[in-house]
Formats: C-alpha cells, structure tokens, sequence
C-alpha cells in the first residue's frame, strides 16, 4: 500500500510538473503570440502525436502485457517487436514528407512539420521506454522520461519568447532539443533488446523460442489500431478545423480543449501508468481482485467526474480569462460546453485499461475504430456547417459511445468469468 502511495505521489507530482511546463508554453504562446500563431502551432503539436503513434505502434503497450504474463519469457518477443519498430519509424517519416507536400496545411504548417520530425521520433521512442520502465516498476525514470517531452517544447518556447517571437524560432528550438533528448531514451531501449531489465513477475518457466515476425505483427496489431484510432478520435478536430475554419477558429478552440487534457491527466495516471502493469497481471492470474478494483474504481470515478464536470461547466469563463486573456473569452462556451465529456471519460478510463488485457483487445479495437470513424466523419460533416461547435457535437457524441461500449464490454467480460467459475 505504501508503495502504491509512494508511486503515486511520483507519478502525480511528474504529470502535474510536465502538464504545468506545457499549460505555461500555452499560456505564452496565447498572450505573446497571435491567435494564427497559437492555432499553427496547436495543429503541428496535434499532427505531432498523431503521427508519433504510427512509430510506436502499440508495441510498448504490447510488451508490458507479455512481460506481466509470460515473465522474462516474453524476452521472445522483443526482436521482432524491434523489427515492427523500424519499419513504422519508415512509415512515419513517409506520411510526413506526403503530408508537407501534398500542401494541405500552410507552407508554415508544412514548415514546422519538417521542423518536429525529431521529436515526432522522440514521441515513439518514449513508448517503448515507458514500457521498460513499467515492467521494472520504476516510475521515477518513467516520469522523468515523460517530463522530457514536455522540457523541450516548453525551452523552445522559452527560447522564442525571448528571441524573436516567432513560432519558426519554436520549432528550430525543437529540432535541436528533441535531437539532444534522443540519447537517454535509445539508453534506455537497448537494455530491452540485450534482455537487462529487471522483472518482478515470473511465471512457470517453459522453454524461450523466439516468436517470428508474422505472429508478433498480429498480436501487436490491435494495440497499433488503438493508438491510431484513439489519436485520430482524440485530436482529428483539431487537425479539420484548421483545414476548414483557418488558424484563428483552431486557436480558440484549443484553448477550451488544452483545458480538458489537463483534466484527463488524473485517470491516465491511475490506469495507464500506475495500475496498468497491476491489471494485466490481475487479469491473468487474480480475476477476483481485478473486478473488486474495477467496482470500486468506476463508482469512485464517477464521482469524481460529476464534480469536475459541474466546478469547469460553471466557472468556464472565469478560467478562461484567468488563464488566457480576454483575447480568448470566446473559448468558454467551448469549454463549459467540452466539460460535458469529462464525466464520461472518467467513467470508461477503468474500462478501457481492462478492455486492453488478453484477447479483451480485439473488441477495444472493434469499439475505438468504430468511434473514431464516427467522430471523424461527425466533424467533417458539422465543422462547415456550425463551425467549432460542430466538433464539441461530435465529441460529446462520441465519448458517449465510448463510454457504453467500453462499460458494457468490461460487465459481459466478468459475467463470462462467473459463468466459468473464474471469479467465485
């Protein structure tokens, strides 16, 4: 329990420091900038990590679930997930040079793209060094690794506020930071591939024959589909606004949004760092445990999520101003409005970890791929028609499907376990 408390505190004092870095690099760039430059710079950060994803491709997700149930015999899986690794570090670098000159964006836009390419590479290895660190539980080097993405966009926005003002300044900043932060993680990353890592789970040895590539693609598949599908829901309103509604709309409604992914902080944290390594493993061997923790967490997330959702719809405006300026009073009603999707996201956050254990993943892949269609075509359809608030439509929709496929799924999930007997 100590522990776990322990844990916590160095995850929550981490995602609070890293989210502070990033909220103040917005806040700068909001009251120094223009709203053009903001919403610029909002649609590369979201182009960022959307593309990042295809680098990474599920394959740290995939690796802390094999190494919570196989053990150090889930070494047999590392070189081929290392072959998948490179061949999307490929991909990536080709849907960037398509992207910039297929001049869907600005030549600005396109710019800085070229310009984030280092730290889009950054963005990928940081998933397989958080899985490193999350299958030796050590969540200070975890956290430390995460803080440093946030380090090098906030120095670069530092760097241009006291330089030249100019969001090109920014990504120049970028390039040269993301290329120095590299080492660490590459460090970090071979100690996987030789087999130095600590593991605390050892399950019943059996003899280590190394996987082949065709089965590991296929079981790393649906955790790449998810990472694609959730980014693609998650930021592809960012992305169409901009592409419909020009800079100006993108930097208002980023605003309201950046607000939100603060919030959506706090249960990442709990399922997707400090439990998640705890819940494939309870998934495998302590059924009984993992729906205790799951009765009480969505009960307890529930809560939690009604009072944020009511303090943020309330107070938007004063937020808003606060943190912002004047300038930006139009982003309020997109908050208060945003806020409505903070009770939902809470509830499914539990649900959607456990709908990633054993083959729970190929119905999680089903669920976020059928919502994100959804959201993309809800935005595509709506953002010309109602402008930003066509998005906060497709948002709210959307998360509200999430949260009834994911609850529902996660309930039959443990009712076909008390049928066979595999809770009581």
């Amino acid at each position: 329990m100590k522990k776990n408390i322990y844990n916590f505190i160095i995850l929550l004092l981490g995602s609070v420091l890293g989210s502070l870095l990033m909220f103040i690099a917005q806040i700068i760039l909001a009251r120094n900038f223009t709203v053009e430059d903001y919403g610029n710079f909002a649609t590369v950060t979201n182009l960022v990590n959307i593309i990042a994803v295809f680098i990474g491709f599920g394959v740290g997700d995939f690796l802390v679930k094999v190494f919570a149930a196989e053990g150090r015999n889930a070494s047999r899986w590392v070189r081929p997930s290392f072959k998948i690794f490179y061949i999307s570090l490929v991909v990536s670098v080709t849907i960037v040079s398509i992207l910039v000159l297929s001049d869907i964006y600005s030549p600005l836009v396109n710019y800085l793209i070229l310009l984030f390419i280092p730290n889009i590479i950054l963005q990928g290895l940081l998933t397989l060094s958080n899985a490193v660190n999350q299958i030796e539980e050590n969540f200070l080097k975890n956290t430390l690794f995460n803080l440093l993405i946030y380090i090098v966009r906030f120095f670069s926005v530092l760097i241009a506020l006291i330089t030249t003002k100019s969001i090109i300044t920014i990504g120049i900043s970028v390039f040269i930071l993301s290329i120095l932060a590299l080492f660490p993680f590459i460090r970090s990353i071979l100690r996987l591939y030789k087999g130095n890592i600590i593991i605390f789970y050892q399950p019943h040895s059996k003899a280590l024959v190394e996987e082949n590539f065709k089965t590991t693609l296929k079981n790393i598949l649906p955790f790449g589909l998810i990472g694609i599908f959730y980014y693609a829901y998650y930021q592809s309103d960012i992305l169409i606004i901009a592409y419909y509604k020009g800079s100006e709309a993108t930097g208002l409604y980023s605003a309201a949004f950046a607000i939100l992914t603060i919030v959506y902080l706090f249960p990442n944290l709990l399922f997707r760092k400090l439990f998640l390594t705890k819940i494939h493993v309870w998934a495998n061997y302590n059924n009984k445990k993992l729906f205790s923790f799951f009765r009480r967490s969505t009960l307890t997330m529930l809560l939690i999520g009604i009072i944020t959702t009511t303090i943020i719809f309330i107070f938007s405006e004063n937020i808003i101003s606060i943190i912002y300026g004047e300038k930006y009073i139009e982003s309020a009603i997109y908050l208060s409005l945003l806020s409505l999707c903070i009770v939902f996201r809470f509830i499914y956050s539990i649900s959607g970890t456990i709908m990633s254990t054993k083959n729970n993943i190929y119905y999680k892949v089903k669920v976020q791929g059928a919502t994100a269609l959804i959201n993309v075509l809800g935005n595509i359809i709506l953002i010309p028609i109602v402008g930003v608030k066509g998005a906060i439509i497709s948002t709210i929709f959307s998360e509200l499907i999430l949260c009834v496929c994911l609850y529902l799924g996660t309930k039959n999930y443990f009712y076909k376990l008390v049928k066979r007997d595999e809770i009581f």
